[in-house]
């Protein structure tokens, strides 16, 4: 059967999805329950920095989507009320707050949430398809020397992952040698 176009079919929305649950158990476990992670103040950047890269700012953590732009902390109302109900769903019992850590998978953008009240706001933004970029026009599938000409190279080397970090969160480009695979838009 063939799926119709711009439509992912089942056998790879699974594998998405899977993905996606995988991965959020993986950090969620590296995490653990019982500590936080690092604030975003204590990641030591190293030293140096490319000409003409800004510091990151706050700016430098939006996601535009067909115009509309999607911050940390916005309501992830804003995103299915623009993206639509055409995405996969999973939840988990959140370490940090109290109620339900959700994650929205879209066509190769995931957004993580976490609860206040009744609501849940964006935690995370993780691009994994080269088809969405960063506010300076990174995307999966680019490299290294173009994250640095884009972002400088005030960043902390996590062994394969970059962290660039602003007041509001960071920015996160994991490798796989000199390649982007993914990049994320996080709060501490």
């Amino acid at each position: 059967m063939l799926a119709a176009p711009g439509k992912i079919k089942w056998g790879e929305r699974m594998k998405r999805v899977l993905c996606g649950v995988l991965l959020f158990l993986i950090v969620s476990m590296a995490a653990g329950c019982g500590d936080r992670p690092p604030s975003i103040e204590s990641l030591a950047p190293s030293s140096g920095s490319a000409q003409g890269a800004a510091p990151l700012s706050a700016n430098d953590l939006v996601l535009s989507i067909g115009g509309k732009e999607f911050r940390l902390d916005d309501n992830i109302a804003l995103v299915t009320a623009v993206l639509g109900t055409e995405y996969e769903y999973s939840e988990t019992i959140s370490c940090e707050y109290d109620g339900m850590d959700k994650i929205f998978t879209y066509d190769g953008v995931e957004f993580y949430t976490y609860p206040e009240g009744e609501e849940d706001f964006l935690h995370e933004i993780l691009l994994l398809t080269p088809k969405y970029q960063t506010a300076r026009g990174i995307a999966v599938d680019d490299s290294k020397d173009q994250v640095t000409a884009a972002y400088g190279e005030e960043f902390e080397d996590k062994g394969g992952i970059w962290v660039y970090k602003a007041d509001s969160g960071a920015l996160w480009f994991y490798f796989t040698g000199d390649t982007v695979r993914s990049v994320s838009f996080a709060k501490e």
